[in-house]
């Protein structure tokens, strides 16, 4: 079977329709809100899955001026759900905090981005589970690690 060439190929366009997956009719059931994109990116190559989460890595970290503005750094896990919430909500939201931190929404946090690359893996794999180290979450580092 061939394979057609841009079945692959990463953007940040093709990580914004990731997030737009995200299903909102779940709202309190956060591993259904991500089931479809989970689904979805677990169609997709390894190689494509690492570019995804190196992005997602890289806007948790272009976030991290709010925590600055909000002073969230005290408790890494929120600072890092609250983040997860932002890049969960859209290209358009995110940019619009990015240049105006006060439009942080309070009180919001989706841990449930932290897991879709695992789970996403894991469902290729055919295994329980994948990890994708969550301290490079918290630690902001570009680094992966697969394993």
């Amino acid at each position: 079977m061939i394979k057609s060439f841009g079945a692959n190929i990463f953007s940040e366009k093709e990580f914004w329709k990731i997030i737009e997956m995200l299903d909102w009719h779940f709202v309190g059931e956060d591993e259904n809100v991500v089931k479809r994109a989970t689904q979805h990116l677990s169609k997709k190559s390894e190689n494509f899955i690492k570019k995804f989460h190196q992005m997602l890595l890289q806007k948790l970290r272009n976030l991290q001026v709010c925590g600055e503005y909000f002073e969230l750094k005290e408790r890494s896990d929120t600072f890092l759900n609250t983040r997860c919430s932002i890049v969960a909500a859209g290209k358009k939201y995110y940019n619009s905090v990015l240049s105006n931190p006060s439009k942080i929404r309070e009180n919001t946090e989706f841990q449930e981005l932290t897991n879709l690359c695992n789970n996403a893996l894991a469902m290729k794999k055919g295994s329980a589970r994948v990890h994708i180290s969550v301290f490079k979450y918290y630690s902001g580092s570009p680094h992966i690690n697969f394993s």
